[in-house]
């Protein structure tokens, strides 16, 4: 009987490959993890990703019908627990009607302001807004998933990326 059973077992494998590889499951990830709003730091040559260095993480309220949008570069006032976009402040916390839609301004759980690039590049932030699906789909593009071996009921579930902390919260939240 366990013989016959080992084709049912690397049919349910096959079956959770493919249900992690959806783009259902995928957008709830992008929900979830509010990679719909990616930040960066702007460098001389480079952009670099502030998924851990940014003090604030953007949640769209409606992020279906987000706008695709690039570089709108903020500020963030500490102290006065604001963001200022175009001159306009934003508080903290709150659900705001932006040109961008609602969005809120949470505190980053990674950030860490004792980071000396963090310190450094404090003025230098910005965030584009990319429609949910599309994010999904890039995000499926870095995405590895396999059977550990031939007869192994085991997934091996690999993301490449330039932030190791987003990808693992990628990951743990698949």
């Amino acid at each position: 009987m366990q013989a016959f059973d080992m084709f049912g077992s690397k049919k349910n494998v096959e079956n959770e490959v493919e249900v992690l590889q959806s783009k259902t499951l995928m957008e709830e990830v992008v929900k979830n993890l509010h990679l719909y709003a990616p930040l960066y730091i702007e460098g001389r040559v480079i952009h670099q990703s502030a998924y851990v260095l940014s003090p604030i993480v953007i949640e769209a309220k409606y992020p279906d019908s987000i706008p695709s949008v690039n570089e709108v570069h903020f500020k963030f006032n500490n102290r006065l627990g604001k963001v200022e976009i175009h001159d306009t402040s934003y508080p903290v916390n709150q659900w705001e009607n932006t040109s961008y839609g609602m969005l809120r301004f949470v505190p980053n759980p990674y950030f860490h302001p004792s980071n000396n690039l963090a310190k450094e590049k404090s003025n230098d932030y910005y965030f584009s807004l990319i429609p949910a699906k599309k994010t999904a789909d890039q995000i499926l593009g870095q995405l590895n998933i396999v059977p550990s071996s031939k007869q192994s009921t085991v997934i091996d579930l690999s993301i490449q990326g330039e932030v190791p902390k987003r990808g693992a919260d990628i990951l743990n939240e698949l």
